[in-house]
């Protein structure tokens, strides 16, 4: 591990040693620095929030907040919210990522302070959520929803976590 604090308990079973190489000259003669942190999770996502990364596994369901100076998981362990997680996005306002569960169309919002779920919205879309979004004003989340020609891009106020009707 590039830190000395210890990870928290079950760190080491998602998150491999991170790797930086040394910095090297480019041919435009400036610094170059690989940094990568091995995961042993298969991510679906990966939402940049101050200081930290938010990863969602693909197949394992998992939300993996990890702080990107050390490469450890940041502060708790994963948090499990389905079996198959695809989208999310990260609202700098009030720190919750909203998470699409793709196999059974629920958004999921997750607070990264607290580390613990927060709400989950039931039926998002007709199809299965794909990709998430949140306005920059942090007033809207929206879910891109696709499957068996049931296209759909859900709205939600993120104010009070109601699914907003479909335009007519």
């Amino acid at each position: 591990w590039l830190a000395t604090r210890k990870p928290p308990s079950g760190a080491s079973e998602f998150l491999t040693p991170p790797t930086v190489s040394t910095p090297s000259p480019t041919p435009s003669g400036r610094p170059r620095v690989d940094h990568e942190i091995p995961l042993k999770v298969s991510p679906s996502d990966v939402v940049a929030g101050g200081d930290l990364v938010y990863v969602t596994g693909r197949m394992s369901g998992l939300i993996l907040k990890v702080d990107i100076a050390t490469g450890l998981i940041a502060d708790a362990p994963p948090v499990r919210v389905n079996h198959t997680v695809y989208g999310a996005a990260f609202d700098e306002s009030t720190g919750y990522l909203y998470v699409g569960t793709f196999d059974d169309r629920k958004l999921v919002v997750y607070d990264g302070i607290t580390n613990s779920v927060i709400k989950t919205i039931t039926k998002i879309g007709r199809g299965r959520p794909f990709r998430v979004a949140v306005d920059p004003l942090g007033r809207r989340a929206y879910v891109a929803c696709s499957g068996d020609d049931m296209n759909t891009i859900s709205v939600v106020d993120t104010s009070t976590f109601q699914k907003l009707p479909p335009l007519k």
